[in-house]
């Protein structure tokens, strides 16, 4: 292969790696201009998995936390209203599955949540909550905790049970157990 081939692999590389795109979707019956998106449909839940991505760079996990053609993952995508456009602006993500919890069985789980860097500290995720409860329910909020979503919990823990929150974690966020 020529080098200026390779030179061409390596700049879309870079570029794909380092650009954090918000997705844009047309204005339609499926896609509430604001609100969550449920990521059903494959392209949606490819939207979810480039956030997903997103996460795993900047959490330095060693897995993927959400993958598009596994059936057994879920996602919502998250709109912003901050910028004007005809239709949606997904500026973010958030990914659910089941898991098991020793103090709490089988339970949905929010498992990660991104959020595009412009976006970030504007109150979008609780912009969302409401919503991501009534689809979701009362799901509990997977562990470890960044110093963002511990920042989150703490300015919600007024709202939020601490019984959703892992028990190493409830006395950093409710001052105590929880319990009362």
């Amino acid at each position: 292969m020529p080098l200026e081939d390779y030179e061409k692999q390596e700049k879309a590389f870079l570029r794909d790696r380092s650009l954090i795109q918000m997705h844009y979707l047309p204005e339609s019956a499926d896609y509430p201009r604001h609100g969550i998106i449920l990521a059903v449909k494959m392209p949606l839940r490819r939207i979810a998995e480039t956030y997903a991505r997103c996460f795993k760079r900047e959490s330095h996990y060693d897995s993927l936390q959400f993958e598009a053609d596994e059936p057994s993952c879920q996602a919502a995508l998250l709109t912003t209203r901050r910028f004007a456009a005809r239709g949606s602006i997904v500026a973010g993500a958030a990914g659910f599955s089941s898991q098991y919890w020793a103090d709490q069985g089988d339970r949905l789980v929010m498992a990660w949540v991104w959020i595009h860097p412009y976006e970030r500290g504007q109150g979008l995720l609780w912009q969302h909550w409401a919503e991501l409860e009534r689809e979701y329910g009362q799901f509990l909020v997977a562990h470890p905790y960044s110093p963002a979503m511990i920042r989150f919990l703490i300015a919600h823990r007024d709202s939020i049970d601490p019984e959703r929150i892992t028990a190493s974690y409830r006395t950093e966020i409710y001052g105590t157990d929880g319990s009362n």
